[in-house]
């Protein structure tokens, strides 16, 4: 192996592009510039990309979690409102049992002031004739 044939630094490797009179030198600099700035738009951009997809990914987490919750309390309400109203037909039902009661012991109490003064009120009409 012969070492003395490689470079020593890497200024040796490649001829310096300041230093070099050629006319295509300064041109092969702009478009290392640009193709600099388009690899550093293109990261950017992939960063960009990535944390788009990222908020997009715990966005749909979020909306899939308030669909749940929307779901449960949905199933609440619609218990909430059966339960009232089977209430409400509870009430009206101890009402109307209620009121049948009253009937039936204003019925029993007119019977029995009808009995007695049924009674009575012949005997006194009967009596007055």
């Amino acid at each position: 192996m012969n070492i003395s044939s490689f470079p020593s630094s890497p200024s040796d490797k490649l001829p310096s592009l300041a230093s070099s009179p050629e006319p295509g030198s300064q041109e092969n600099q702009l478009l290392n510039n640009q193709l600099t700035s388009t690899n550093q738009s293109l990261h950017v951009s992939r960063e960009i990309g990535r944390v788009l997809i990222q908020a997009n990914i715990d966005v749909y987490k979020q909306y899939e979690e308030q669909k749940k919750r929307a779901d449960q309390l949905e199933k609440q309400l619609n218990a909430l409102k059966k339960y009232q109203i089977l209430r409400k037909i509870e009430m009206e039902s101890e009402k109307e049992m209620e009121r049948n009661s009253k009937r039936k012991q204003s019925r029993r109490k007119r019977g029995r002031r009808a009995d007695k003064t049924g009674k009575e009120g012949t005997k006194k009409y009967s009596m007055i004739v």
